[in-house]
């Protein structure tokens, strides 16, 4: 594997992991600690 192609694939890792890593931790948040639902798509019934 040549080094352009390790770099995007590291560059395309991190830019996933910044993107889930707050997805995830805002969804355990409201999912589990204040047992609110984080489904965009239930903030309707709020």
């Amino acid at each position: 594997m040549n080094k352009e192609t390790r770099f995007y694939n590291l560059f395309s890792l991190a830019i996933l992991g910044i993107l889930i890593f707050p997805v995830g931790l805002a969804n355990f948040y409201f999912g589990y600690v204040l047992k609110d639902s984080p489904c965009i798509f239930c903030w309707a019934q709020r």
